[in-house]
């Protein structure tokens, strides 16, 4: 019963604000199973970083949190010898 709201940051500094689902569709287990996901293709190459914030109730008692993730998009080049 949680709320997970992101601000996605790409590399060019641009924001994207984001809802995190926990349905089983977006890159998630389970439908209500309390993990939630997003499912994104990045259209640039380099650093991502993602600002997490949950908020909901857990046994009658309401809980905020936050978190941070950071992710680099590269390319990788394999180079065979002949």
């Amino acid at each position: 019963g949680a709320v997970l709201d992101a601000t996605l940051i790409a590399p060019d500094n641009t924001t994207q604000d984001l809802q995190l689902i926990d349905d089983g569709n977006h890159g998630d287990s389970a439908p209500n199973d309390g993990i939630y996901g997003y499912v994104f293709t990045p259209a640039q190459y380099g650093t991502y970083s993602t600002l997490i914030k949950a908020a909901g109730t857990y046994n009658g008692n309401d809980f905020n949190r936050w978190s941070v993730w950071t992710a680099v998009i590269a390319t990788m080049r394999l180079l065979r010898e002949i």
